[in-house]
């Protein structure tokens, strides 16, 4: 009888382990390969169909104007700090499926020992079912625990949006500054040119003296260095605004960049009100309000009682 039951709880466990495995989810792997994330980086356009219709959702069909709304939303599309604060919401979402639900038994096949049973062995082998019995509120403030992580995970990604839009609009500055220095480094290296040819055309009619003509080439040379500065300096900004979006440095060369928000200051409103809003509304200070909850939460919870039904045959 001793052998017919331990056969049969060694069954029962076994059938038990291969309804778990059926309901587990299958693994997939995916491989990463260096070569082909570069070529996808390589070849990131603004002219990228699922690009264009991400930054023009709510918007009429037309060209669309490369400006700091705009390049923001590309950065949206193409850059990873999006993605990863959007998968860090959807796993504080399932967390707080998670904590909705009740904890499952435990089944385990465990040796116990009797000792007020003798014969013929004070040694038993079956299955135990072990179940976790949550008391003094402790599922309500995992409950809430979760919650306030899934809405401290939200409010990072508005952090997250918003620092994107902090980088695209400090790029587009530095590339406004960049090509305004450029145009009057133009200018001004015309210019020299134009006074060194005049004043060599007086010199050969002996009207100036060489020393004169020796300054102004300095001056000219001067010019023409303080244009390839600036033009270095207007490449950096290219790049750097490259960066900020998220593609590569010929997608901003290729598409027309409209810089024309940066020539008039934005209207300032009533600072008092900007004040308390920035006080009480930013995301950082709503997400640092709900890890504070979330961690309030955590402190209402100890540890549980386990209950274990063991099942004699």
């Amino acid at each position: 009888m001793r052998a017919d039951t331990v056969r049969q709880a060694f069954v029962t466990a076994g059938l038990c382990c291969i309804g778990v495995l059926q309901g587990c989810a299958s693994y997939h792997a995916r491989p990463l390969d260096p070569a082909t994330s570069a070529r996808g980086l390589e070849t990131r356009s603004l002219n990228d169909p699922g690009l264009l219709r991400f930054v023009t959702a709510n918007a009429r069909p037309a060209p669309v104007r490369w400006n700091l709304a705009t390049l923001t939303a590309a950065a949206l599309y193409e850059r990873p700090d999006t993605k990863i604060a959007a998968a860090q919401i959807q796993v504080a979402e399932a967390g707080e499926r998670t904590a909705a639900e009740w904890p499952n038994p435990e089944l385990s096949l465990s040796p116990s020992y009797y000792a007020a049973l003798f014969g013929p062995s004070p040694w038993e082998i079956g299955p135990t079912i072990t179940q976790l019995i949550q008391t003094a509120g402790k599922r309500s403030a995992e409950i809430a625990q979760a919650r306030e992580r899934t809405r401290s995970a939200r409010q990072q990604l508005a952090v997250t949006v918003w620092e994107l839009r902090n980088q695209v609009r400090s790029a587009l500055i530095d590339l406004w500054a960049a090509r305004r220095r450029l145009a009057l480094s133009r200018a001004y290296a015309a210019a020299a040119r134009q006074v060194t040819r005049l004043v060599s055309e007086r010199y050969a009619a002996g009207a100036v003296s060489a020393a004169a003509v020796t300054a102004q080439q300095l001056t000219d040379t001067q010019a023409a260095l303080s244009l390839v500065g600036a033009e270095r300096q207007e490449h950096l900004a290219t790049a750097a605004l490259a960066t900020a979006v998220g593609v590569p440095v010929a997608a901003i060369e290729a598409a027309p960049i409209d810089l024309s928000e940066m020539d008039r200051l934005a209207p300032v409103g009533d600072l008092d009100a900007l004040r308390a809003r920035a006080l009480t509304q930013r995301p950082e200070i709503l997400d640092a309000l709900a890890r504070y909850e979330a961690a309030e939460a955590t402190l209402r919870l100890e540890p549980n009682f386990r209950v274990d039904f063991y099942i004699k045959h």
